[in-house]
């Protein structure tokens, strides 16, 4: 039998609230979703081969980074879901 689920839009926000993300980079192409890339250099200093991926992109509906005031969050991510 198939059972059918509806499709339910899920947002994702981001907001950036320490630099403990040294190495990364913020794409708001308006094209495309707003994305987030971590760059997570190898360390070749130990002599051991590390394959594992250097960059991860992630992306979000919206990107806030870290002057965004609580507000703009509320204003730009709660009231609209509170006014339906």
């Amino acid at each position: 039998t198939f059972c059918s689920v509806p499709y339910i839009f899920l947002p994702f926000y981001l907001r950036l609230l320490s630099s403990y993300l040294q190495i990364y980079s913020i794409d708001e192409d308006e094209k495309l979703a707003p994305s987030l890339e971590i760059i997570l250099p190898r360390d070749l200093a130990d002599g051991f081969v590390n394959n594992k991926r250097e960059s991860y992109r992630f992306k979000f509906q919206r990107i806030f980074d870290q002057d965004a005031k609580q507000e703009t969050i509320f204003e730009n991510i709660a009231k609209p879901v509170a006014e339906r």
